[in-house]
C-alpha cells in the first residue's frame, strides 16, 4: 500500500472513531465511495483499536491475541537492530504500540521498547498521541513511576525505551488468586463469574491485548512479590497506597494518567509496585486529544466523568480507577460487569457496586469504606486526591482511624433516587400502597431483618465499653436501642449479660447468658461469657464444663472471635491469639479486640519475660487509648502491661526502662483513682502497691473491693498480721454465698494460723452441699490445705485419686500433667522445675507447690527458698505469688508455723 492510500485509511479510521457504532459501517461505505479495498483496510484498524481498547463487542476471548478478524499486528523478529537496542522479545502489545524486551547495547541493560505500530506511523494524530506519552512519562521521576529513558525513530519506526518491570502486572495477580485463591479470598469463589468467564484474563475482559509468552495466565504467579510476608489486606493496602503515592506525584506534575487499571501496574522482582502506560495520559494545561464522542479508557475502570458527555476529568478520576483496581482485589472482579461495553458503561453512570464483604466477607470493614469511597459517582465526594487516599490506607494498615465513613443504607437509598427520579415517584407511590395494607400485620411482627451485623457489632462494643467506664446507664440505653431496632431476644441476653457481668452483677449475669445458650447454642460467644461468669460467681464446675464446649463452637462474628480468643488463652496461649488476630482483622478499628489482645500479649510477656512482647502489647493499648476515653479496664491492662514490661527489662539489666515503666505505670495508678465506683479500678491500683511493696495502699485498694473479690484482702491481711479481720472477710462472704469454696480456701489460709488443729483447717474447706470447684481448682486448692494441715501423704493420695477420676483431656495441657505427676509423687522437685522452665508462670506455680510440699514436709527452710522464688519472678494477677508472699512472711513471723508440722533436725523453735 502506498503511503498515500495509507494515510487516506488513516484519515477515514480516525473520523470513523467519532462516529456511534451502530451506524460506523455504513458510514465507512460511503466515506470509502464503493473502494472496498479502501474500507476492508480502514475495517481492519477499527478492528485493532477495538481489540486494544474497546472490549466489549462480543464474548470477551479467553486468551490474549494480536489477531483480530484476521489482521495481524506486525512484529517485529528478535535479533533485529533498532539504533542502539536489539529487540529480543515481544512482551506486550496495545493499540497504541507493541512492547518488546531490548538491549541497550551501549550501557549493556535491558530494557523496554514500546514501539508504534507499522499501520500508524502515518497517523499524525497517533504520532501526537505517542508523543504525549512520552513526554508525560519522560517528565515524571518516581519510585512508582516506570522510568522513560530516551525516544527515538529508525527508519520510519517510532519508539521509545523505559525501565523493564520484569515482573507481573496486578492484572496477572488477580488471575493467578482466581485459580489459587488465598484463605482471605475463598469466599470470593462461592458466586463466582461462570467458568468460562472465569477462565478470560482480566485484561481481555478489560480490553487489554498484553502478551506475556514467558508467563501465561495459567501459571501460579509468586504471591510473595506482593505480600511479601504480610496479610493479604495489608499487603494490597500497602500497594494501592504506593500506586496512589505515585500518582500523586504525577498529579503534582500536571499528567492525569486516564488508564490505571490492573495491567498497567506492575511488579518488580522486589515486590515494588510501578505505574506504566501512560498512553492516555494527558498534561492538565494541554488540549487532549480525544474526539467528541470517543470514550477512551478501560470501561471496567473508568469513572462515571470518562462515559459521560458532560463530564469533567481530572485528578479524582485517577482516584476511581484506582478504587476500582482495589476493589477487583478485594472481591476478584471488577466493580461493574456485564458482557457487552454498553452495560457497563450504564451501571458506571446508574448503579452502585456491590458491598465488597456481601462477596467477601472476610474483607476489614475499614478498608471496604476506603475503597466504596474511591467509587463515589459524584466526583466531590471521593478523595479529592490520591495523597488523602495514600493517607487513609495507611491509616488502615498502621491500625489507626481512618477519616473515610462509611454510607448509611439511607444515605444509598438518597443516591438511588437522585439518579432515578421517575422510577423513585413511581415507586414511593406502589410502595405507599404497600405500607398502609402491611401496617397491622407490622405491628405484630418482630423485624430482626433490621438487625444487621454491623449494628450489633456496634452496640456491642458500645454497652461493654460504656461498661467498662463506669457509665452503666448508657449501657443500658445501648441495649434499649438493640431492642428497638429488632433485635433478636438472643441478642439481647446476650448483651444483657455481658453488661451485668462487667457491672459485678454475677448472678444476674449468669441467668441472662444461660438463656443467651438455650437461644444460640452455638454461639462461641455466648459460651465464652457464661464460662466467665461461672467463674466469678464461684461456680468453677459448671465454668469449665462450659469452657470445655468451646473448641467445638466456630467463631463466627467479631464478639465470637473475642470472647473465644479470650477464653481460649488460658489453655492454649497461641490458639487465642490467633482467635484474637483474627478479631483485628475483622475490625481493625475494634476498641475491644485491642485491649483483649494487648492483655493477653501483656500475659504472654509476664509468661515469657519478654519485653518486645510486652511493648507490642502496649502498642495495642495505645491505640485503644487513641479510640477510647480513660476508664478503668483499659487504664488497668496499660498498668498491668507496664508492670510486666518493667520485670522484662529487670531481668534484661536494663534500669533505664525497667524505671520508665515503673514512673508510667504510676502515673496510671493516679489516674485509676478517678474511677471509684469501679472495683476493677481498686483490683489494679491494689496490684501496682503490692508489686512496688507499699502494703498500706495495696490494703485499702483491697478493702474498696471486698463486695466483689476477696482473695487479695485476705492475703495482704494475713501478711499483716490481721488474722481475724481475714477470717471476718471470708465469714461476711460466706453468709452471702454459702457455696464459695475459694472463699473456704482462703479462710482455711487464715486459720491456719490460729486454728488449734489441722482438723480445723480440713473442715472449714469441707464442701457446703454439691460440690462447686472443677476439678482442676479442687486438686490444687486440696493439695495446699492438706500440705498447710501436715498431712502430705493424704494430700499424695487425693491426688492420685483426682488423675483416676478426671477425663483424660483434662490432663492433655503440659502443665496439668506435670502437677499431677508432682503432686501424686511421681517426679522429684528437680524435676518439676526442669518441666516448668519455659514458662515463667508456670516456674511461679512449681516454686509454690514445691514449697507446700517441702513446709508439709517439715523443710521450712527449703519451703522459703521457693516460696522466694515463686515471689521473685512477679507474676502479676495469679494467686501463687501473693500466696508464696504470704506464706513467706508468714514464715519469718513465725518459724514454728504451722505449728502441728514437727521440725527437722537442726531447725530452730525459738521465735524471732
Amino acid at each position: 500500500m502506498s503511503i498515500e492510500r495509507a494515510k487516506a485509511a488513516l484519515n477515514v479510521f480516525e473520523t470513523a472513531l467519532g462516529i456511534e457504532r451502530a451506524t460506523r459501517a455504513d458510514w465507512v461505505r460511503q466515506a470509502c465511495d464503493g473502494d472496498t479495498d479502501l474500507a476492508a483496510e480502514v475495517h481492519s484498524l477499527l478492528a485493532v483499536h477495538q481489540q486494544a481498547g474497546d472490549f466489549l463487542d462480543g464474548a470477551p476471548p479467553s486468551t490474549p491475541t494480536l489477531l483480530v478478524e484476521g489482521f495481524a499486528l506486525p512484529q517485529i523478529a528478535a535479533g533485529h537492530q533498532l539504533d542502539d537496542f536489539v529487540i529480543e522479545e515481544q512482551i506486550g502489545a496495545g493499540g497504541m504500540g507493541i512492547v518488546y524486551r531490548a538491549r541497550q547495547l551501549s550501557l549493556n541493560r535491558c530494557v523496554a521498547l514500546k514501539v508504534l505500530p507499522p499501520h500508524l506511523r502515518y497517523s499524525e494524530n497517533a504520532q501526537t498521541r505517542f508523543q504525549r506519552e512520552v513526554e508525560a512519562a519522560a517528565r515524571l521521576g518516581h519510585p512508582n513511576i516506570v522510568a522513560v529513558y530516551t525516544m527515538g525513530e529508525d527508519n520510519g519506526t517510532i519508539y521509545y525505551a523505559m525501565e523493564l518491570i520484569d515482573g507481573p502486572a496486578l492484572s496477572e495477580v488477580i488471575e493467578s488468586l482466581k485459580r489459587h485463591p488465598l484463605p482471605e479470598l475463598q469466599t470470593c469463589m462461592a458466586n463466582m463469574v461462570p467458568t468460562s468467564q472465569l477462565q478470560a484474563s482480566t485484561r481481555s475482559r478489560a480490553g487489554d491485548v498484553t502478551v506475556v509468552p514467558e508467563r501465561p495466565v495459567a501459571q501460579k504467579v509468586d504471591l510473595e512479590l506482593l505480600c511479601r510476608g504480610k496479610d493479604y489486606f495489608d499487603a494490597i493496602a500497602t500497594v494501592i497506597a504506593n500506586v496512589a503515592d505515585g500518582l500523586q506525584y504525577a498529579h503534582d506534575m500536571k499528567v492525569i494518567h486516564r488508564d490505571v487499571k490492573p495491567s498497567n501496574l506492575l511488579l518488580s522482582a522486589d515486590g515494588e509496585i510501578h505505574i506504566g502506560d501512560f498512553g492516555l495520559a494527558r498534561i492538565t494545561h494541554e488540549p487532549g486529544l480525544t474526539r467528541t464522542g470517543e470514550m477512551i479508557g478501560t470501561p471496567y475502570y473508568m469513572a462515571p466523568e470518562q462515559v459521560l458527555p458532560t463530564g469533567v476529568v481530572d485528578e479524582r478520576t485517577d482516584v476511581y480507577a484506582l478504587g476500582a483496581t482495589l476493589y477487583e482485589l478485594l472481591t476478584l472482579r471488577p466493580p461493574f460487569g456485564g458482557e457487552r461495553r454498553e452495560q457497563v458503561i450504564s451501571q458506571i453512570g446508574n448503579a452502585e457496586p456491590v458491598l465488597p464483604r456481601t462477596i467477601n466477607r472476610l474483607v476489614p470493614r475499614d478498608l471496604e469504606t476506603i475503597c466504596l469511597k474511591t467509587l463515589e459517582k459524584n466526583p466531590s465526594r471521593r478523595y479529592q486526591s490520591a495523597e488523602e487516599l495514600a493517607a487513609d490506607l495507611r491509616r488502615y494498615v498502621g491500625c489507626h482511624p481512618i477519616l473515610a465513613r462509611p454510607l448509611s443504607p439511607l444515605g444509598r437509598s438518597v443516591r438511588w433516587v437522585q439518579r432515578h427520579r421517575t422510577w423513585a415517584a413511581a415507586i414511593s407511590t406502589m410502595c405507599l400502597l404497600a405500607i398502609v395494607a402491611m401496617f397491622f400485620a407490622y405491628r405484630t411482627y418482630r423485624s430482626e431483618s433490621r438487625w444487621t451485623d454491623a449494628q450489633y457489632a456496634q452496640l456491642f462494643e458500645t454497652a461493654q465499653l460504656t461498661a467498662l467506664e463506669g457509665n452503666i446507664k448508657r449501657a443500658a440505653d445501648a441495649i434499649d436501642d438493640a431492642e428497638k431496632l429488632g433485635a433478636p431476644e438472643s441478642q439481647l441476653f446476650l448483651l444483657r449479660g455481658q453488661l451485668a457481668l462487667q457491672s459485678g452483677e454475677f448472678q444476674e449475669a449468669c441467668d441472662s447468658l444461660e438463656a443467651a445458650v438455650r437461644e444460640m447454642p452455638d454461639s462461641a460467644a455466648a459460651h465464652a461469657l457464661l464460662a466467665n461468669a461461672y467463674e466469678f460467681n464461684e461456680e468453677h464446675e459448671k465454668s469449665a464444663r462450659v469452657a470445655r464446649l468451646l473448641p467445638t463452637l466456630k467463631p463466627v462474628t467479631l464478639q465470637d472471635h473475642l470472647l473465644l480468643g479470650q477464653a481460649q488463652f488460658y489453655s492454649d496461649f497461641a490458639t487465642g491469639l490467633a482467635t484474637l488476630d483474627q478479631a483485628v482483622q475483622l475490625d481493625k478499628t475494634s476498641v475491644q479486640a485491642r485491649l483483649t489482645r494487648g492483655s493477653l500479649l501483656a500475659e504472654r510477656a509476664m509468661d515469657t519475660g519478654d519485653a518486645q512482647t510486652a511493648e507490642r502489647a502496649l502498642d495495642d493499648l495505645r491505640i485503644a487509648s487513641e479510640l477510647l476515653d480513660p476508664n478503668s479496664y483499659l487504664l488497668g491492662n496499660v498498668l498491668q502491661a507496664r508492670l510486666i514490661a518493667a520485670t522484662a527489662y529487670e531481668a534484661e539489666g536494663n534500669e533505664e526502662q525497667r524505671q520508665q515503666h515503673l514512673r508510667e505505670a504510676a502515673h496510671v495508678a493516679e489516674s485509676l483513682e478517678n474511677f471509684p465506683e469501679q472495683y476493677q479500678s481498686h483490683r489494679w491500683r491494689g496490684l501496682y502497691f503490692e508489686y512496688i511493696g507499699d502494703d498500706e495502699k495495696a490494703l485499702e485498694s483491697w478493702l474498696a473491693m471486698k463486695q466483689w473479690q476477696i482473695a487479695y484482702l485476705v492475703l495482704a491481711l494475713f501478711r499483716q498480721g490481721e488474722v481475724d479481720h481475714a477470717v471476718a472477710v471470708c465469714d461476711e462472704r460466706l453468709a452471702r454465698i454459702a457455696r464459695a469454696r475459694s472463699t473456704q480456701f482462703f479462710r482455711s489460709v487464715a486459720m491456719s494460723v490460729r486454728a488449734e488443729s489441722p482438723e480445723e483447717l480440713l473442715a472449714g474447706f469441707a464442701p457446703r452441699g454439691e460440690e462447686t470447684l472443677d476439678a482442676i481448682n479442687l486438686h490444687r486448692f486440696n493439695y495446699s490445705i492438706q500440705c498447710l494441715a501436715g498431712e502430705l501423704e493424704c494430700a499424695r493420695e487425693l491426688s492420685r485419686g483426682f488423675r483416676e477420676k478426671v477425663p483424660s483431656e483434662t490432663l492433655k495441657d503440659p502443665w496439668r500433667a506435670h502437677l499431677v505427676a508432682y503432686t501424686c509423687g511421681d517426679i522429684d522437685d528437680d524435676t518439676f522445675v526442669e518441666r516448668s522452665a519455659n514458662s515463667r508462670i508456670a516456674l511461679c506455680q512449681a516454686h509454690y507447690f514445691i514449697g507446700l510440699t517441702q513446709l508439709a514436709s517439715s523443710n521450712r527452710e527449703a519451703a522459703r527458698q521457693h516460696f522466694r522464688a515463686a515471689a521473685d519472678l512477679k507474676i502479676v494477677g495469679y494467686l501463687e505469688d501473693p500466696l508464696s508472699r504470704a506464706f513467706l512472711v508468714q514464715l519469718d513471723r513465725d518459724p514454728q508455723w504451722p505449728r502441728w508440722i514437727p521440725f527437722e533436725s537442726g531447725e530452730t523453735d525459738e521465735l524471732p
